[in-house]
């Protein structure tokens, strides 16, 4: 199991080849599922830019949101217990960003990236930028949060062990 930090500097250098932002998230997390990398992309991909650049939910949220199903989700339909601690998990995780950041959508988020001063890692002066500085940091804190919200307390997370950290 990788530390947070070594989860954090994963994301943001999936972030920095330019992967998008939900990728980056789900893709750090993938392995402690056996999710196949090239399936993650996939399923990742239209989530990007703020559900396909409609600028909608937040990407990266929506890609920790993915990582809660991977641990948390329940793979029976009618099982309620699950999805009530599925649906805690999710709506801690989009409180804690709004808390940062103020909103969890992707346009309001882009629109105070001008406002805001972002210190990207690893910035050069001069070579083209594929994303916003904001979004470096949504990465960072989103990737973050969800490992405190579905590792804290286990190696990796089963659907048993988000119940008992609920």
């Amino acid at each position: 199991m990788m530390t947070k930090e070594q989860c954090v500097n994963k994301a943001l250098s999936l972030f920095e080849q330019g992967y998008g932002c939900t990728q980056s998230v789900l893709l750090t997390f993938a392995p402690l599922y056996n999710l196949d990398t090239d399936i993650a992309m996939r399923l990742a991909f239209p989530f990007n830019v703020g559900m396909s650049g409609l600028r909608e939910k937040c990407g990266a949220l929506t890609g920790s949101f993915m990582v809660v199903g991977l641990g948390c989700g329940g793979s029976q339909p009618r099982d309620v217990e699950a999805r009530r601690a599925l649906f805690k998990k999710v709506r801690e995780l989009n409180k804690g960003i709004e808390e940062i950041y103020g909103t969890s959508s992707c346009g309001e988020l882009l629109k105070r990236d001008a406002e805001m001063k972002f210190e990207v890692r690893n910035a050069d002066e001069g070579k083209p930028r594929f994303h916003k500085n904001i979004c470096h940091a949504v990465v960072a804190d989103a990737v973050s949060a969800v490992y405190d919200v579905v590792f804290a307390n286990a190696e990796v997370s089963t659907p048993s062990a988000c119940e008992t950290n609920a």
